[in-house]
């Protein structure tokens, strides 16, 4: 079944949450966007706030996302 953008964006926090890796994460480079980017961002910053380690995937999930945003000629 294919995901709406919100459902999906709440499944990739999940993925980050529970340890499970990006790489899993069927269209992750095509489908992570600014607003994903910005749910990630508030994630990490919970995280050490609580001074907990912020998983390296959310910066992979960010450098995805900040790509998307920056291409002048996304993927269809």
């Amino acid at each position: 079944a294919h995901l709406d953008d919100d459902a999906w964006r709440q499944a990739v926090l999940k993925v980050l949450f529970t340890g499970i890796p990006v790489g899993e994460v069927a269209g992750l480079a095509t489908r992570a966007d600014a607003e994903l980017a910005r749910m990630v961002r508030d994630y990490a910053a919970e995280r050490e706030a609580a001074g907990r380690a912020v998983p390296d995937d959310a910066y992979t999930v960010l450098t995805l996302a900040e790509a998307d945003a920056t291409d002048p000629h996304p993927a269809d």
